[in-house]
């Protein structure tokens, strides 16, 4: 089956599903607030074609096709299983919102698909993006500086060896540590071996690839960077079992794009295995079940249909960001941007002092749990855009967002290094849930993956420039 056809199949298909899910919400939700809750999966349908020219075209990461999972995700299955399981707010949040809340946060969410759909496509259709570039990836120049941060990185982790508890491969690992608990040091550590760990990979993989493309053996080259790749790609840190996906991912996708004739074989394997390790991490952090008291199929699709709307930014999550907006109403100001911007930055929180530290995800839990005691959740990205602006601007925060996506894209056009490849999309696949993600959110994420790596990415090359000269 041609790849014309495949993708014919799964567009129709996507648009079937969204066109049912419109006529089946339409003929049966009853639940008061919910009565406009069709026009989610209408809307999608209607943006999926804006949507899928960029998927269609995109090279060097596969962004859009996240995206576009994660928006059918939200609109189309989110609110079908809603209806479906006839549990519209969930066990977890211990108020409802106000029925005016969930008026607007459908007009928010569909002001925000069509918004973020316009500005992908008209993105998609610049001919900078439309342009094939060639296949290949660039290596490296030198490694000097890649193999110094690698040693001092060892170094510090002999100094803390505690924090290799930190760390998992595979099934095995999974230790219940806090990092709030850990020295300053410790915690340096663990941000150096984390990033010294794609400086590994980085290093390995391009030294394996140069060596394939003049050796006459290529296979055993190929099988030991397969070999590199599941080492590393299955090391992961903590418990974040969407952080151990970007990676794994980021890492595989790399290997596919340098021996793109064992793609099929490796993406089963790595799907395989990346299911296995996601149900042992779901196991190990012990996730209250809400629904232990349904068995079978019906305890799945509940929890499904909540891990939606929890994880993806779903109406009611958006609704509770809207009450919250007027309960905190006194918040919206200057200052309360300020600690969302400052407070997630790694070192910059110990160095400035507000006298409240509470950003605004920290409100939305308070509104969300009615207590103070749980910050679970996360206030959704158009819920955070209204908090502060209000109806007409709310999406300014998804503006933002995309236009850090198109910088990181665009450099990634130019230059085709593996590590920007490799780097850029572990961050662009966080991005790919911005709906369900704030500003906060992904300050604190690229102040983590993205800062310290590409600082040495940056000083290698600095050298290889200085050497060259």
């Amino acid at each position: 089956m041609s790849y014309e056809i495949i993708k014919k199949l799964i567009s129709g298909s996507i648009l079937l599903l969204s066109l049912f899910s419109t006529f089946y919400l339409l003929l049966f939700v009853n639940e008061e607030g919910f009565e406009f809750i069709w026009v989610l999966p209408l809307t999608f349908g209607l943006c999926y074609p804006f949507l899928s020219k960029a998927v269609e075209n995109e090279q060097l990461t596969i962004f859009f096709s996240f995206f576009t999972g994660v928006s059918f995700l939200r609109y189309v299955a989110g609110p079908f299983l809603l209806s479906y399981t006839n549990d519209y707010f969930g066990l977890i949040m211990n108020v409802r919102p106000s029925i005016h809340a969930l008026h607007v946060a459908t007009y928010l969410m569909v002001y925000e698909l069509i918004a973020c759909s316009l500005i992908v496509y008209f993105f998609s259709k610049r001919q900078f993006f439309q342009s094939k570039a060639p296949s290949y990836l660039t290596l490296p120049k030198s490694y000097l500086f890649y193999m110094v941060f690698v040693f001092i990185s060892a170094l510090f982790v002999l100094r803390n060896p505690s924090i290799i508890y930190f760390f998992s491969f595979g099934i095995w690992g999974m230790n219940d540590l806090e990092l709030s608990t850990l020295t300053t040091s410790a915690q340096a550590t663990i941000m150096l071996a984390i990033s010294a760990k794609f400086v590994l990979f980085w290093i390995l993989l391009s030294w394996i690839k140069s060596k394939h493309d003049s050796s006459n053996f290529p296979f055993l080259w190929k099988f030991l960077g397969a070999v590199v790749t599941f080492i590393l790609g299955f090391l992961y840190y903590g418990g974040n079992r969407a952080q151990f996906l970007f990676s794994l991912i980021s890492s595989f996708y790399i290997f596919i794009l340098f021996f793109p004739n064992l793609k099929r074989i490796v993406i089963l394997l790595s799907f395989v295995f990346g299911v296995i390790v996601l149900s042992f991490m779901t196991d190990q952090r012990n996730y209250f079940d809400y629904y232990s008291y349904e068995k079978g199929t019906r305890n799945k699709i509940l929890n499904t249909s909540q891990t939606i709307t929890a994880y993806f930014g779903g109406l009611t999550n958006v609704a509770i960001g809207v009450d919250m907006a007027e309960r905190f109403s006194d918040r919206r100001n200057g200052s309360q941007v300020l600690r969302d911007v400052l407070l997630p930055v790694v070192g910059l929180n110990k160095l400035i002092t507000f006298e409240k530290k509470e950003t605004s995800n920290t409100l939305f839990n308070y509104v969300f749990f009615n207590s103070k005691k749980v910050t679970s959740q996360i206030l959704p990205s158009i819920a955070h855009g209204y908090f502060f602006f209000g109806p007409i601007f709310c999406v300014l925060m998804d503006v933002l967002q995309f236009i850090f996506i198109f910088f990181l894209i665009i450099i990634l056009k130019k230059t085709r290094r593996m590590e920007l490849v490799f780097i850029f999309n572990v961050v662009l696949f966080r991005f790919s849930l911005m709906f369900g993600q704030n500003i906060t959110q992904q300050i604190n994420g690229i102040a983590m993956q993205l800062v310290l790596p590409m600082c040495v990415y940056w000083l290698n090359n600095q050298i290889s420039l200085t050497r060259k000269e």
